[in-house]
């Protein structure tokens, strides 16, 4: 995925948020469903050209955690669908802030930064705990899991596995 957002960083500073970026893919060749006030309250993920694309490594390094049977959900591209999101995502902050993530990975960079993605489609890991990968690899496939409203990829630097 070669987007870049609009925000920048996206993300508020509860749940060690503060330098995550989200990366939507939204080439001009193919048609994003737009945002509508109240209908429909939601489209299927592969309505969206992000949901599938490859991520893949952005340096050498080592796999350190995974999670890869969060479901993808629907999109959430109207107002009603917006407060369910928020709703859920108040719930899922309860718990332990990767819930938001929902199907994620984190990779140990050979700099001794650690690179966090969210949102990854279930099923699509190509890699496991402990696999080393180089620059480039594919590692999964953008999805719709989690706290996420349309299927992006949410990424984000740290200093720990956990942070």
């Amino acid at each position: 995925m070669r987007e870049s957002s609009s925000r920048r960083p996206s993300h508020t500073h509860s749940h060690a948020q503060t330098y995550a970026i989200d990366l939507p893919h939204h080439p001009s060749a193919a048609a994003t469903p737009p945002f509508h006030p109240l209908w429909p309250l939601g489209r299927r993920p592969r309505h969206y050209p992000a949901f599938g694309s490859p991520v893949l490594a952005p340096g050498d390094g080592v796999v350190v955690a995974t999670t890869d049977r969060r479901r993808d959900h629907l999109s959430r591209t109207s107002l009603p669908g917006l407060a369910y999101l928020h709703l859920k995502g108040f719930i899922r902050s309860l718990g332990w802030p990767r819930h938001l993530w929902g199907n994620n990975l984190v990779l140990k960079l050979d700099q001794g930064v650690y690179a966090g993605f969210g949102h990854l489609r279930r099923g699509s890991l190509r890699v496991a705990v402990g696999d080393r990968v180089t620059v480039g690899r594919q590692l999964a496939e953008c999805g719709n899991s989690g706290n996420s409203s349309e299927p992006h990829l949410h990424f984000r630097l740290m200093r720990g596995p956990d942070s």
